[in-house]
């Protein structure tokens, strides 16, 4: 079989499953692309795209396009819930990150992805992966005309923190709670003249507002809970929540419309997968490391594993180029993750007055500049060619 007919199931059609079948279409791969939902899109809800993750758009030839649905920030550290500095970042030391709602960077993605057969309301039931040089994948699904079955030379799971394709190849591995839920919205919000992004930290609690567009802000509010706790009026406890923190965080709470506001409780894989192949499948994005948001790394590292792909499966060796990626992505992914614990450690997990007085002044001792500068160099990162 030439190279030109290889094929790929892309199992999930988010931003991780979009970016990997845009690369793989770039590599010659012929694609498929199985998503649950009855149509392509994504939440109602803002990120941030590092430089890292604009790195892998910029290969993918859709990063301008990303920049134009977006808009660029600084960071500027961080704050506690009265609206003081624990760190501030000076000038000239600030990582500048883009603002952009998920749902305008999927449609680029998606757009990216021309060529791949995208086929939603496809519920994956049964994956076998093949081996390399031997037997081909095999993906069963259900979908409107009803079972479906299809041999591929590759399965990329990209399907999630409730990832089907997972536990298929690691029966072990499931979602461990991190203790946090989460809100989240986007409200209409042209008045905000300062465009920094400063998350700010309460007791137990983390809260981050991030410009997603000249008269859009999306913020978010991760709060210690019991994992499935449920409340009578979610916007009428999240406002709660922050009665008494600073006033631009209330007002970006207040301005939420009900309807805009999302919660999901927070997971994580823990332990962390053996390795991110299984015969002629490979897990990226959620499916291979979730990690808690501290870091905001969620998102751009999905999007540097879907652009690993493509050149990395570009030779003849399939069972070569899986390994590469094993070898490139598992260290660095699960570094991430790592980090972004032990950020949750020091920030949403602390509670007691004590504690948090020690971490702030802690914090406030430290030189902001070269914190800043050791904290975006988990962002220098180079896709492969």
């Amino acid at each position: 079989m030439s190279i030109e007919e290889r094929h790929a199931v892309v199992v999930g059609g988010g931003i991780a499953g979009l970016a990997a079948a845009a690369a793989l279409r770039c590599a010659g791969w012929g694609v498929t692309v199985l998503e649950r939902a009855q149509t392509f899109t994504e939440t109602d809800a803002g990120l941030a795209v590092t430089r890292n993750g604009l790195a892998a758009l910029d290969a993918l030839g859709c990063g301008d396009a990303v920049r134009a649905a977006g808009r660029e920030v600084d960071t500027a550290s961080a704050r506690d819930q009265d609206g003081r500095w624990l760190l501030r970042t000076p000038a000239g030391a600030a990582s500048t990150v883009l603002g952009v709602h998920r749902q305008r960077l999927h449609a680029v993605l998606r757009d990216a992805a021309a060529g791949a057969d995208l086929v939603s309301g496809a519920t994956v039931a049964v994956v076998d992966p093949g081996t390399p040089g031997g037997a081909p994948a095999r993906v069963h699904w259900h979908g409107a005309d009803g079972p479906r079955e299809r041999a591929a030379d590759l399965v990329v799971g990209a399907d999630g923190l409730r990832s089907t394709v997972r536990p298929q190849l690691f029966p072990g591995s499931r979602p461990a709670y991190a203790g946090l839920t989460c809100w989240r919205a986007v409200i209409d919000d042209a008045t905000s003249a300062d465009d920094r992004f400063a998350p700010v930290w309460g007791p137990g609690a983390e809260f981050g507002a991030l410009r997603t567009g000249a008269a859009e802000t999306s913020w978010y509010l991760c709060v210690q809970a019991p994992p499935g706790a449920t409340v009578p009026d979610e916007l009428a406890a999240a406002r709660r929540f922050v009665a008494g923190w600073s006033p631009d965080v209330r007002r970006w709470v207040d301005a939420t419309r009900p309807e805009r506001l999302v919660r999901h409780d927070v997971f994580h894989l823990a332990p962390p997968l053996p390795s991110y192949v299984r015969g002629r499948a490979v897990l990226i994005g959620d499916a291979a490391h979730a990690l808690v948001p501290t870091t905001g790394q969620g998102a751009n590292t999905a999007l540097e594993d879907g652009v690993s792909l493509g050149p990395l499966l570009r030779g003849p060796d399939l069972a070569a180029g899986l390994r590469t990626f094993d070898a490139d992505r598992r260290p660095r992914t699960q570094a991430i993750a790592r980090r972004s614990l032990l950020t949750q450690r020091f920030g949403a997990d602390l509670t007691g007055r004590g504690a948090r007085a020690v971490r702030d002044a802690v914090l406030r001792l430290l030189p902001s500049g070269a914190v800043a500068r050791a904290g975006s160099r988990a962002l220098d990162w180079t896709p492969p060619r």
